[in-house]
C-alpha cells in the first residue's frame, strides 16, 4: 500500500455527516454510510472507504437544514464500537496524515446512538489506539452534526481489511514507532497463548486449556486484562504466539515487523481472519482448523449470530497444534476437558436466553441442531431448557399481495440447496401463488393473474417473459463444493472427477452461478470472462430481491420470506448427497484446477457469503 508520508488528497467545500450505518450489516444496514460526501462520488477511489481493494461505502444522504461550518481538517474515519474494526478499518490513514500535515485537526465521525460526542465518551480502546499512534487529543474533532468544511484532506488507507496488506514503507514507520514506545526488543523464547476464555465468543472448555498451558509453564494472556501497550509488547517480543481467533489479532496491525511465528486457532473454519494484513509483518503465519462445530442462533434479521457463537474444539486437534510447537499438553484429562466444555455450553446457552431480544425466530432449533451435529446430544435437554425464552416455531404465513407486487423469480442453481427452497415454497404457498419453469418451459398466466413465485432453472432475462414487475433471487454455494456434489450425483462408475469436468468440458461445472446471473449461458467451456462477473454484479444490484446461501438455510428462509412479504420456517435440506458431504476429497491439484476454472463464481460467493 501507500507510503504513510505520501501527499494527501485535498478537496474544497466538503460536507461531513454523522454515520447512519456503521458495521451494521448484521441488522440489515450498511457497513459504512456516513462521513464525507466526496465530490464526484462514483469516481473516487482512495478517498472512499475500501476493503479488499474496492470501495464498500454507501453515499450518505444529503443533509437538510442549516450546516455547521468549520475550517480545514484531515479525515481519519469512523469511531466504531469494535476494537478490531477500529484498528483494521479506521486507523490506517492516521500515520500518513500525521506525517504529511502535522498542523491539521483530525476529523472523525460516528453513529449518533453510540454517544461518542467527544473523545472522553469514546471507547477506551479508541483513545489507546490514538495514543499509540501519537495522535494528540487536542487535535481530534468528532463530527456530531452535519458540517461544511472549507477544505478536507485525506490520506490513503495504508492497508485494508481483506487486503492489500501493508507495504514496506508503512511497516518501516510502524517499526520506528514501536521502538519509540517499547524500547529495544527482548526475545521471549517461550510460547504465548492469547486466549478468549473471558469473552462470550470463545472455545468451549478454553479455561481448561488455559490451565493445562499454565501447568507446563506457558504464558497465557487475556488481552482485555492489560493496557494496549503491554499487549503489544508481549506480541512483539514473543518467539511463538498462538491466538484464539478474534479481534486481538488486529492489534498486530499497530506493530511493524514481528519476528514471532503466529498460529491462529480458527473458531470459524476457513475464515483466515486478517491473513492479508498479518502475513507481511510476522515471521510465519498458520491457521489451524480445530473446531468440530460452532453453536450459534439467528439474529432478529435472520442472519447467523456468529459474533456471539461458541466454538466446539477437537481436543486432539488442540493437543496436536501445541505439541508441534514444543508444548505437549500432558497429562491431558479427557473427563476434565469434557466437564469444562459442557459447563461452558450451558453457561453460554444461559447468556443467550438472558438477552432474548438479540436473537430471532428459529434460534433454539438451530442451536440444538448444532449440538446434534457436534455429537453433544447428551446436553440437548439441559440446553433446551435454558433456551426456552427463545423458542418460537414459525409457520408459513401466506403473503398479502397487491397488484403491483413483483413476482419473485427464484433461480434454481443445481446442487446449491434450491431443491429445499423449491419444496418449501411449494408447500407454503396457496394454489395459484406458486409456479415452476424448468427445461425452457414458461408457465401459462391467466389474464391479470401472476404467481407470487416462479422457481426454475432459468437464467437472467427470464423476467422478459413474465408479465408485470418481477425480481430475482438465487441461492449460492461454494463452487467447488457444488461441483463435487454434482459429480457425486452423476452416477458411478464413470470417469474421474477431473476427466468428468475438464475432458467432458462440463458447462455445469464452469462458473454456473455467474453464467445464470449474467444471462451469458451460451459461453463455451473455459470462456467465462471478468465482464460476465461485472454483468452479474450489476444485475444483482438492479434486479435481485435476495441472494441467499446454502450455508444458512434458516437465514435464507428469513430473507426470502421478507422478499415475499411472508414468514417462512427454516428450509430443511432435501435430496442431500447420498454418500455424504465428506465422501469425496479430490487431490489438491484437482481442487486447485477447479478453483482456477471457477474463479468468477468464487469471487461472487466471497462477496455475498458474509451476509450469512
Amino acid at each position: 500500500m501507500s507510503d504513510p508520508g505520501s501527499v494527501l488528497e485535498a478537496f474544497d467545500d466538503v460536507v461531513i455527516v454523522p454515520y447512519s450505518d456503521l458495521l451494521d450489516r448484521w441488522r440489515e444496514g450498511e457497513i459504512h454510510r456516513g462521513g464525507p460526501l466526496w465530490p464526484d462520488w462514483e469516481r473516487q477511489t482512495t478517498a472512499r472507504h475500501n476493503r479488499g481493494g474496492r470501495p464498500i461505502d454507501v453515499r450518505p444522504a444529503d443533509p437538510s437544514g442549516p450546516l455547521a461550518v468549520a475550517g480545514p481538517m484531515a479525515w481519519a474515519g469512523a469511531l466504531a464500537d469494535a476494537f478490531g474494526h477500529q484498528i483494521a478499518d479506521f486507523s490506517t490513514r492516521l500515520l500518513g496524515t500525521l506525517q504529511a500535515r502535522p498542523d491539521l485537526p483530525i476529523a472523525f465521525a460516528s453513529r449518533p446512538d453510540l454517544g461518542y460526542d467527544d473523545l472522553e465518551r469514546a471507547p477506551a480502546y479508541a483513545r489507546a489506539i490514538l495514543d499509540w499512534l501519537g495522535v494528540p487529543a487536542q487535535r481530534v474533532r468528532i463530527i456530531s452534526a452535519a458540517t461544511r468544511l472549507a477544505e478536507l484532506f485525506v490520506a490513503p488507507q495504508a492497508e485494508q481489511l481483506g487486503g492489500p496488506g501493508p507495504g514496506p514503507d508503512y511497516l518501516d514507520t510502524l517499526d520506528v514507532l514501536a521502538e519509540q514506545r517499547l524500547g529495544g526488543r527482548t526475545h521471549d523464547p517461550g510460547l504465548l497463548y492469547v486466549s478468549r476464555a473471558g469473552m462470550e465468543a470463545h472455545f468451549a472448555g478454553e479455561a481448561y486449556l488455559e490451565a493445562m498451558l499454565r501447568a507446563v509453564g506457558t504464558h497465557v494472556l487475556r488481552p482485555e486484562s492489560l493496557p494496549l501497550s503491554q499487549q503489544l509488547r508481549h506480541y512483539r517480543d514473543a518467539e511463538t504466539v498462538v491466538f484464539a481467533e478474534g479481534s486481538a489479532l488486529h492489534a498486530l496491525q499497530l506493530l511493524g515487523r514481528v519476528d514471532a511465528d503466529v498460529t491462529v486457532l480458527e473458531r470459524r473454519t476457513g475464515t483466515r481472519l486478517a491473513a492479508e494484513n498479518l502475513a507481511p509483518r510476522v515471521g510465519g503465519l498458520r491457521y489451524e482448523a480445530v473446531t468440530t462445530g460452532l453453536l450459534h442462533g439467528l439474529l432478529p434479521t435472520g442472519r447467523v449470530a456468529l459474533p456471539q457463537g461458541l466454538a466446539l474444539a477437537d481436543p486432539g486437534g488442540l493437543r496436536q497444534v501445541f505439541a508441534a510447537r514444543g508444548v505437549p499438553l500432558e497429562p491431558w484429562d479427557d473427563v476434565a476437558w469434557r466437564a469444562a466444555r459442557d459447563a461452558d455450553v450451558l453457561r453460554w446457552a444461559e447468556a443467550q436466553a438472558a438477552s432474548p431480544a438479540r436473537l430471532g425466530t428459529g434460534s433454539t432449533e438451530l442451536i440444538l441442531e448444532g449440538l446434534r451435529d457436534a455429537g453433544l446430544d447428551h446436553l440437548r435437554d439441559a440446553v433446551a431448557a435454558r433456551l426456552e425464552p427463545l423458542r418460537v416455531r414459525p409457520t408459513a404465513v401466506a403473503p398479502v399481495r397487491g397488484p403491483d407486487q413483483p413476482t419473485l423469480l427464484f433461480m434454481h442453481l443445481p446442487r446449491s440447496g434450491g431443491g429445499a427452497v423449491r419444496a418449501a415454497l411449494c408447500d407454503a404457498l396457496p394454489a395459484g401463488a406458486y409456479a415452476e419453469a424448468y427445461a425452457g418451459e414458461v408457465p401459462a398466466f391467466a389474464p391479470g393473474d401472476r404467481p407470487a413465485v416462479i422457481v426454475g432453472d432459468f437464467a437472467y432475462g427470464f423476467h422478459e417473459l413474465v408479465p408485470g414487475p418481477s425480481r430475482y433471487a438465487v441461492m449460492l454455494r461454494h463452487p467447488v463444493s457444488r461441483i463435487l456434489s454434482l459429480y457425486r450425483t452423476a452416477g458411478r462408475p464413470g470417469p474421474s472427477l477431473e476427466a468428468w469436468v475438464f475432458d467432458d468440458r462440463r458447462i455445469a461445472a464452469d462458473n454456473a452461478a455467474v453464467r445464470m446471473i449474467s444471462g451469458r449461458t451460451e459461453v463455451p467451456f473455459g470462456g467465462c470472462t471478468n465482464d460476465m462477473l461485472e454483468a452479474a454484479l450489476a444485475h444483482i444490484e438492479a434486479d435481485f430481491a435476495a441472494v441467499v446461501s446454502r450455508s444458512s438455510m434458516s437465514r435464507s428462509a428469513v430473507v426470502l420470506g421478507r422478499a415475499l412479504g411472508m414468514t417462512l420456517p427454516p428450509f430443511p435440506l432435501v435430496g442431500a448427497d447420498p454418500a455424504g458431504e465428506g465422501s469425496l476429497d479430490p487431490p489438491k491439484p484437482v481442487r486447485k484446477r477447479l478453483r482456477q476454472l471457477n474463479h468468477l463464481d468464487l469471487e461472487l460467493f466471497r462477496r455475498y457469503r458474509d451476509d450469512f
